[in-house]
């Protein structure tokens, strides 16, 4: 069955944006010191608009938890949804969502990512950081999970 140009198998558990606004479920994964990450950009009425999917060397969790914010912030702009409507980016990690939104609690030694997701989040303009404890989606579930076993980075948009 489709609903929105997506299998409703592909957004099963997934809840969608606001009216106006579009949604990024940013996954990531760590295994050993390697970590992949994938998003997945929807609109209110599902329908995908922009995907990801990169390998990254991981120092911890948390560190892997803001290069995957970069990551899908850039991804964002490079789609030119910047202007077209605000995003809601749904993350798994209370902690880099505090980190990203109180600047007087970033850890000194990752500042030079953090002031990076500050200037992508300032060109985006309007820009929400929501927790979510468990994977609301599973397509950027899939693309995460494949992301420490590739080579290059994948993205689409259209």
């Amino acid at each position: 069955m489709w609903a929105g140009g997506v299998s409703n198998s592909v957004i099963a558990g997934w809840s969608p944006p606001e009216a106006g606004f579009v949604k990024f479920n940013v996954v990531g994964v760590v295994k050993d010191n390697k970590a992949g990450c994938g998003g997945a950009l929807r609109t209110e009425k599902g329908q995908i608009r922009a995907l990801f999917m990169d390998p990254v060397d991981s120092f911890g969790d948390d560190f892997a938890g803001l290069i995957f914010v970069k990551l899908a912030l850039k991804v964002f702009v490079e789609a030119n949804w910047v202007g077209k409507a605000p995003l809601i980016m749904e993350l798994d990690s209370k902690r880099v969502i505090y980190w990203i939104q109180n600047a007087v609690h970033r850890p000194w030694n990752w500042w030079s990512i953090l002031v990076i997701i500050n200037k992508l989040v300032k060109k985006i303009g309007q820009v929400h950081f929501v927790y979510a404890s468990n994977v609301k989606s599973a397509l950027a579930l899939g693309l995460a999970r494949d992301g420490p076993v590739r080579a290059n980075s994948f993205k689409a948009r259209w």
